[in-house]
């Protein structure tokens, strides 16, 4: 272990919704046994939620991956994971591009012990990353290299070739910041909309927010959906379901507290909307197996 990281052995840690730059998680136990190390760079933040790295072996068949928010960017370095999308079972490339989701992903990992890359870029941000395609991949997993070419495999090929954690880190953040200088940033009016809503957990006036950028409903209709991959009602919707999706992460949650507090109309408000974006009842989730560190779950039979 490389020192200079905080490490959590905990499976029991509390949630921390602002990371450190570095920190490693440290797993083994039932439900498996790896290292996980995440870096949340300076020079990326309002950029990226945080860059991951995964090595070792889970010992669940399947995890349930909820919305997050975040346009995601997997990078495979060994052994490959698959997905139940939409059109049904999908055996992920080496490189993949994972778009805004409303909907749940069940992934299964493989049975060998493999290690992986996460990007989690914000949508106005992998909207420049990404050239403008990042739409291209709401709610589905696509191949990386069919939307960027040299630059995917630029990417894995400096993340291959890395020594160990910290480094495949590094070149990542190196490699996001690369692409954003090339790239043409977001409008500004967008940007500053999805972090208005972002920021007070979609608890805000979609209209409101509209009329303090100047531009004409039709206009931020378009741009927003194009930039940000939704439209405007429909992330805010998104950000709600996190900060529900966060509170219900706390030992003391209580579902209708939970509901008042994100700003559903009442508990059965917030049952139909997990329902549709989580694939299961806040109830349910709060019984569920879920990974270390993570608002997953773990499912299947054990390996």
């Amino acid at each position: 272990m490389a020192s200079g990281l905080p490490v959590r052995k905990s499976s029991r840690m509390p949630f921390t919704p602002h990371p450190p730059v570095w920190s490693t998680l440290e797993v083994d136990d039932n439900f498996g046994r790896w290292t996980a190390t995440m870096h949340a760079p300076p020079a990326l933040a309002g950029v990226v939620d945080g860059l991951w790295h995964f090595r070792g072996r889970v010992a669940h068949a399947r995890e349930r991956v909820f919305p997050h928010g975040a346009v995601e960017i997997i990078v495979h370095l060994g052994e490959r994971y698959h997905g139940h999308e939409r059109d049904g079972l999908q055996h992920y490339p080496a490189l993949c591009l994972s778009g805004l989701r409303l909907q749940p992903l069940v992934v299964e990992a493989p049975q060998a012990a493999c290690t992986v890359l996460g990007l989690r870029l914000r949508p106005t941000a992998a909207w420049t990353v990404l050239g403008g395609a990042a739409g291209e991949a709401q709610d589905r997993t696509v191949d990386l290299a069919d939307v960027l070419g040299a630059a995917a495999r630029e990417l894995g090929e400096a993340c291959n070739d890395a020594p160990d954690a910290r480094t495949c880190l590094r070149r990542a953040a190196t490699w996001v910041a690369q692409r954003l200088r090339q790239g043409r940033p977001a409008d500004a009016a967008v940007v500053w909309m999805a972090q208005a809503i972002a920021a007070r957990r979609g608890a805000v006036s979609i209209e409101g927010l509209r009329e303090r950028t100047g531009w004409s409903r039709s206009r931020m209709a378009a741009v927003f959906q194009a930039q940000v991959g939704l439209s405007p009602k429909r992330y805010a919707r998104l950000q709600r379901f996190r900060h529900a999706l966060e509170q219900l992460q706390r030992p003391e949650a209580v579902l209708a507290d939970v509901a008042g507090a994100c700003g559903y109309a009442d508990q059965s408000h917030m049952t139909a909307e997990f329902d549709e974006m989580a694939g299961t009842t806040p109830g349910a989730l709060l019984a569920a197996l879920r990974y270390p560190h993570s608002p997953n779950l773990a499912e299947g039979e054990r390996r």
